[in-house]
């Protein structure tokens, strides 16, 4: 990857593409998490892709990309710490693939930036109908991850265990955030600060000529010299306390555990790829050790799996569970990581862990999307590893630096849903 530009508060890179018949171009809007703007930002990506001031609605839109061969613009959400970011996605075909000279790389720019530039507007704001439909199903789809019992722990577990900070946000915000909310405030919102107060990266993987975004953004002015709202991932360490337990009951034919473990490893260094490893050994797959003790062997668990996130030094073991059968399934998960801390795993779950990992690492190459993402968090966490060199460093993992990076392993906090509470029962 390679810088091209710095123009405000934007910043332009180039990806390499040598072997894809679509070219991609991301634009980036990078913010901190926050209570107050997470539900807008979410909402901001929903209304800007409805509709344009030359495309006003979805079909015109649609219509557009099918003259463009297939062009197509996505948005999507990523947290990254306790960062949250806002993506606007170009897709479009090489064009000596489809036997074209259309300017498919400058009109798609256009298109681009149209959608996040250019929205449809009435009397000065966002579309009163367009805003209230998308903010409809902005709020179905918040109910939809609230009915999910495991979606709704995780999320649960996430506020208790960084309660205070913003990693503690919900990502889509809550439905009370959107109270109170307009398309005119909104749209103020958006000119303000969405475009204003955000740094932005543009990812370019495309094989057009990477200055013209350059010349575009100047000419036409889509960047800010606004200070730029500052953004870090928040990793710090945690003193251990008693591990904070929330029992909560619901409609539910099937009782979901999830506990959270701190671990004081700094982002990126060799200890945090030791123990991303030695959490795929504990709970990564059907050959891992919680799998095959609490599933297989004593048949406690529907399903159970475990997942490490660097930037905030966090791991979380999740699993379906009948109710009764908690009280013994936290004391095998609890031996198990007594069994990582010691080293009582097999140097075959060690290669196994590592091929996972290292094929999970030569398929980022395989897709735009995914390469683009792997550059970015990189660019995040101040890392200049090449994929490969990340293979290299997967490879150089030993047993003995795994147990090191356990050490620090500590419970703090577990979520339990259950069924409602039949007279006499308590959850255990």
């Amino acid at each position: 990857m390679k810088k091209i530009a710095s123009i405000g508060n934007t910043e332009i890179y180039s990806v390499g593409n040598d072997k894809f018949k679509t070219n991609a171009i991301e634009v980036d809007f990078f913010d901190e998490l926050s209570r107050e703007r997470v539900y807008k930002n979410s909402l901001v990506l929903k209304v800007l892709s409805s509709g344009t001031e030359n495309y006003p609605d979805q079909r015109a839109l649609e219509r557009r990309y099918m003259e463009l061969y297939g062009t197509n613009i996505q948005t999507d959400r990523a947290i990254v710490g306790d960062i949250q970011i806002m993506k606007f996605i170009l897709l479009y075909p090489e064009e000596k693939y489809i036997g074209t000279n259309d300017g498919l790389f400058e009109k798609g720019l256009d298109l681009l930036f149209e959608v996040i530039r250019k929205p449809r507007l009435e009397n000065g704001a966002f579309v009163k109908s367009i805003f209230e439909n998308e903010k409809n199903d902005h709020d179905d789809a918040i109910r939809a991850s609230l009915n999910d019992k495991l979606d709704y722990a995780l999320e649960r577990l996430t506020e208790i265990s960084f309660e205070g900070e913003p990693y503690a946000v919900p990502q889509k915000g809550k439905v009370e955030d959107g109270i109170g909310l307009d398309e005119k405030i909104l749209y103020d919102y958006y000119v303000n600060y969405f475009l204003k107060k955000m740094k932005v990266r543009i990812f370019c993987s495309c094989a057009g000529d990477v200055s013209m975004i350059e010349k575009i953004i100047r000419e036409k002015g889509y960047y800010s010299t606004d200070e730029c709202v500052k953004t870090d991932i928040g990793w710090h360490t945690y003193p251990k306390r008693e591990p904070v337990i929330d029992v909560e009951r619901f409609e539910s034919s099937q009782a979901k555990l999830v506990m959270s473990f701190k671990v004081d490893i700094e982002p990126e260094s060799q200890d945090s790829f030791a123990f991303d490893l030695g959490s795929d050994i504990l709970g990564g797959g059907f050959d891992s050790m919680l799998n095959q003790t609490v599933r297989e062997k004593s048949s406690l668990a529907y399903f159970i799996y475990s997942f490490y996130r660097q930037t905030k030094g966090y791991m979380v073991i999740y699993c379906g569970i009948d109710e009764k059968s908690r009280e013994k399934a936290e004391k095998l998960i609890f031996e198990q990581i007594e069994r990582l801390k010691k080293g009582d795993f097999t140097n075959a779950q060690i290669e196994s862990a590592k091929n996972k990992k290292i094929n999970r690492l030569i398929s980022i190459s395989d897709g735009q999307a995914s390469l683009v993402n792997y550059n970015s968090v990189n660019l995040i966490m101040g890392s200049h590893d090449t994929i490969d060199e990340r293979i290299e460093k997967v490879k150089k993992i030993t047993k003995k630096m795994i147990v090191s990076a356990a050490t620090s392993v500590k419970h703090d906090a577990t979520v339990f849903i259950c069924g409602l509470e039949k007279k006499g029962d308590e959850a255990k």
